[in-house]
């Protein structure tokens, strides 16, 4: 019996844990601190796996009433804020391509400005001839 609320324990204190971070990469994600998200990310991949491995041994893992409530509560505010930094990441992978492209505007010269010579065409009247007969 102890075991196995260790495991409800665990799953709980896990979950914990996940929130934690979850919270913390919305932080991370506001202030555009993206040179963090990496490790962070790595850590909430292992509390996934984590929580995998104790899915594994659900036939083991016999919560209480209290523990079940407490997971299922925990697993909703997981739900919640995985779905609020999905919609920050997305907002922000928007505003990026935004940026990007009006950089891509600005640096892009209209082609039809230049002739086939490369030569910018609006100004092809004003050409002076350089060349000089010989003496």
């Amino acid at each position: 019996m102890q075991a196995t609320e260790n495991l409800a324990q665990n799953l709980i204190e896990t979950y914990e844990s996940l929130i934690e971070l979850q919270e913390e990469k919305r932080q991370i994600l506001i202030n555009h601190k993206i040179e963090e998200l990496g490790s962070l990310d790595e850590k909430i991949l292992t509390l996934y796996g984590r929580t995998k491995d104790i899915s594994d041994k659900r036939e083991f893992l016999n919560p209480t009433d209290e523990q079940r409530l407490k997971i299922r509560e925990l697993f909703e505010q997981i739900k919640e804020r995985e779905k609020i930094n999905k919609a920050l990441v997305c907002y922000s992978l928007n505003a990026v391509n935004k940026i990007f492209n009006g950089m891509m505007k600005m640096i892009n010269v209209r082609s039809d400005e230049y002739n086939k010579k490369g030569l910018n065409s609006s100004s092809e009247a004003y050409d002076v001839s350089s060349i000089v007969e010989e003496a």
